[in-house]
């Protein structure tokens, strides 16, 4: 089994929200990678706004037996400002996956 933990660093996005794409780095060869978040912090840039919905996708995409994969977070936010107001986020996540083994034939 392997596991890493990593995270998105904060970035300022602007309007109604964004995605970022950080490339991965296990340091060994992986199979069926999973991504997990750990926890998240949205900061509104300008002070108070009313939040009515906040939403974030987390993914992974990655080729079995590659040492490097994608990671893509969304990170969206809807309040009272139809125009969307620039924000702050970060995103903490845990990979999850198993290390790449070449599989045996039965002789």
């Amino acid at each position: 089994m392997f596991l890493q933990k990593g995270g998105i660093p904060k970035e300022l996005y602007p309007g109604n929200g964004g995605e970022q794409i950080g490339t991965i780095d296990p340091g060994r060869r992986v199979d069926n990678l999973y991504v997990v978040m750990n926890g998240f912090d949205i900061q509104y840039e300008d002070g108070d706004n009313h939040i009515k919905c906040m939403q974030m996708d987390l993914g992974v995409r990655q080729t079995n037996g590659s040492s490097t994969a994608e990671l893509h977070c969304n990170f969206k936010l809807n309040n009272e400002n139809a125009s969307g107001d620039s924000f702050w986020a970060a995103c903490d996540d845990v990979l999850i996956g198993y290390e790449h083994s070449l599989a045996t034939q039965p002789g």
